[in-house]
This record gives structure tokens, sequence and C-alpha cells, in this order.
């Protein structure tokens, strides 16, 4: 299946996620122009070095732009792949496709019509994320051998954290959105019934029977609110432990003599595994979840 994603995509998510990792050499090399600059030993002159520093920024920066462009390329030709499949099945089932006594024909049609084509856009990134995190990592380790048991318990530590945005996915959200309902039914029901409360003089009472129910919407979205704050609070934590590790390395690289552009490069792709961790962590989580929704599509195709 994620090999069958990357064909649909022809390549063009592979390129644009290793063309993303060159980003992470602009500090360095801009660094190593200013320091070259600074010491004036190569003869060439102020103008040459600042066109180098234009070059520079203006290079990065249409990467970037190259980065986005073919990302959103890639997603469009997945959409646009599976859309046509799916459109070239429905016209190719025919009516004797619900004479078989298949009950759950419309209902299943219905379920892979209401499918967001775009998620599955992360089938195929997750191994290439893996490849990445994994090259990274590769070259980091270099100077720091001990990252992967750290890359092996921040990666536990997210998991860990996924679990309650999970928990808050698939229990507070929809206790909120029953609760609102509910509400919303009382609502409807008093305001129907509002010439007959008034005439009884009831008011008040129906008024404090409803309060608690209407005061349920804050408290939730109050602990919405908090269960964001913790969450931000431990990625930020396990993002924390991986500065300072950078940080302690970036030290002994410069108690032993090594250049300072050396110890750039090697902060700028220590800083970033933190976030590519995070976000393996995000592709694998709901990565079954995606591929049962897939074989709904294909069970279509088939």
């Amino acid at each position: 299946i994620v090999w069958g994603f990357l064909c649909r995509m022809r390549g063009i998510l592979l390129v644009s996620s290793f063309a993303s990792m060159l980003k992470i050499y602009q500090v360095p090399l801009s660094f190593g122009a200013v320091k070259a600059w600074e010491r004036g030993d190569s003869g060439q002159s102020d103008g040459h070095f600042m066109s180098l520093l234009v070059c520079q920024s203006l290079g990065f920066g249409l990467l970037s732009a190259l980065v986005g462009l073919l990302d959103a390329v890639s997603r469009l030709l997945l959409c646009s792949s599976l859309a046509r499949d799916i459109d070239e099945a429905l016209v190719s089932l025919g009516m004797p496709f619900f004479w078989r006594g298949r009950s759950d024909a419309e209902p299943h049609i219905r379920k892979v019509l209401n499918l967001t084509l775009e998620e599955f856009v992360d089938i195929g990134r997750l191994p290439v994320q893996f490849l990445q995190t994994l090259i990274a990592v590769g070259v980091v380790s270099l100077q720091a051998p001990s990252l992967w048991l750290l890359l092996g318990l921040s990666y536990i530590g997210y998991r860990k954290v996924t679990m309650f945005s999970d928990w808050k996915g698939s229990q507070l959200a929809p206790a909120s959105t029953d609760v609102h309902n509910r509400l919303y039914t009382r609502l409807v029901d008093q305001f129907d019934s509002l010439l007959a409360i008034r005439a009884l003089g009831r008011q008040q009472h129906f008024e404090r029977a409803l309060h608690p129910a209407i005061m349920m919407r804050p408290y939730f979205n109050y602990m919405f609110f908090q269960m964001e704050v913790l969450i931000a609070l431990l990625n930020h934590t396990i993002g924390a432990i991986f500065n300072v590790f950078a940080v302690a390395i970036v030290m002994r690289m410069k108690a032993s003599g090594a250049d300072s552009s050396d110890m750039l490069a090697f902060f700028s792709l220590a800083g970033m595994l933190g976030g590519m961790v995070k976000d393996l962590c995000g592709l694998t989580v709901p990565f079954q979840d995606l591929l049962n929704r897939y074989r709904d599509v294909e069970a279509l195709l088939d």
C-alpha cells in the first residue's frame, strides 16, 4: 500500500522531503561566509561576500518555496488519482451491485465518498519521515552515540503524550457534543412551551433547571484549554531535553577545538530532531486507522 501511494505521487514526496533537509545548512553556511569575510584572508572584496550572503538567502528562500510547491503537487497527484479510481469504480458498478443481496452496499459507498482523500498522504509520508529521522540521527550520533537511547525515550514520551490527545478526541469531544445536543433539545422544548410556562408562572423553576446544563459548555471549553496546555507543556519538555543534550555536546565540541560552522551545523540538526521525532510519532499513531479506511476504498475499487 505504501509503495503504491509513493508511485501515485510519482516520487515527488520523496524529493520534497529530502530537499527540506538541506535547509539546516543555511545557518552554518551563512556563518562560514561571515567568518571568512571577517578574516579577510581570501583576497575577495566586500561586494563578493555581500553578494554571496544575498544569494544564500535567496537560494534557501527559493528552496523553501520549492519544497512547499512539491508537497502540494504530491498531494494533488494522490487525491486526483484516488478520486479518478473511485469515480471509475462507481461508474462501472451498475445496479447489479445493489441487487445481489448486499444490504450494506449503499452505506459502504457513502462511507467511502465521505472520506477526506488528502489524509491518505500520511500513509506515504510515514516511511519517508522515518528515513529522514534515521538519517538525521545517524549523522548526529557520530558525535554522540548515546543519542539513539535519547531518541527511543523521546519517542516513547511522545507516544504517551498522544494518549492525552486521543482521550480528548475519543472521550472529551463526544461528551461535549452530547451535552450540547441535549442542551439544544431542552432549549427548543422550553421555547416551544414558553406560553404555557408563563401562564403557570414557572419561569424561575425552568431557569434554575436549565442553568447547570448551560454552564456545562464553559466548563468543557475550560477542560479543552487545559488539555491543550498540558499537551503543549509535555511536548515542550521533551523538546527541551533534546536542546539541553545538544548544548552539552556543542560545549564538548568547543572544548575539543571544533570549528564554529561544524558546531552550528550539529546544533541545527540536533535541534530539528525533536520536531522530527514528534512528527514521526504523530504519523505512526493514526497509521493503522488510515490503513483501515483505505482498505474500505480498496474493497470498493476491487
